[in-house]
């Protein structure tokens, strides 16, 4: 081989190389975000183990901790959330039987007739649900809420304090928790106080 083709030959290789440099970076970005997600879908599953876990633990222990109630009996706190995934804030409003609402954690029964949980989102997608569960003091889920959520308006959901909670005097600490529909991990979670004072 004369020396006149040796180098024709290192010239194609020289620019073939050049054109597979690009296509390497993009496919490095990709296997990159994929690490990411599979190391998220981890932690969530992890999260998952850890609060089925606290949850048997609860169910076998017969003598509860009294000092204990609502969010506290849940096992960690969700994860804070990482840029760009769904973000959820709950606030809690009393309405009393003149309708009017007054931002609180603390209500008092004699004087409220109903909570209304109120879930503001980010980073959702278009036509995504939430699944609001509220657990009663002492660690039980009370009642599930599905509605549809979007980023423009908050999700206002009526829990009303007449009538079981009253019958049945479940006073205390309640905790409220909010997930995406079709996520098994709650994005954000809050506790609510519940009394009765004439």
């Amino acid at each position: 081989m004369n020396r006149r083709t040796l180098l024709a030959l290192a010239a194609g290789l020289l620019l073939a190389t050049d054109a597979l440099v690009p296509l390497a970076g993009v496919s490095a970005v990709a296997a990159k975000d994929r690490s990411d997600r599979n190391e998220r879908r981890e932690e969530r599953q992890d999260n998952r183990r850890e609060r089925e876990a606290a949850r048997k633990s609860r169910e076998q222990r017969p003598d509860r901790d009294e000092k204990r109630e609502g969010c506290a009996l849940l096992g960690e706190k969700p994860p804070r959330p990482r840029r760009g995934d769904p973000a959820a804030k709950i606030e809690f409003f009393g309405e009393g039987r003149d309708r009017r609402r007054q931002e609180r954690q603390r209500f008092n029964a004699a004087e409220v007739v109903t909570v209304v949980i109120s879930v503001d989102w980010k980073n959702l997608d278009p036509g995504a649900s939430q699944r609001l569960e509220v657990y009663s003091p002492d660690g039980d889920l009370f009642r599930a809420f599905v509605a549809p959520a979007s980023n423009d308006r908050p999700v206002d959901t009526p829990f009303p304090l007449r009538g079981w909670i009253t019958q049945h005097s479940l006073y205390g600490t309640w905790c409220a928790e909010v997930f995406v529909v079709g996520d098994p991990e709650p994005v954000a979670r809050r506790a609510f106080t519940v009394r009765f004072r004439q």
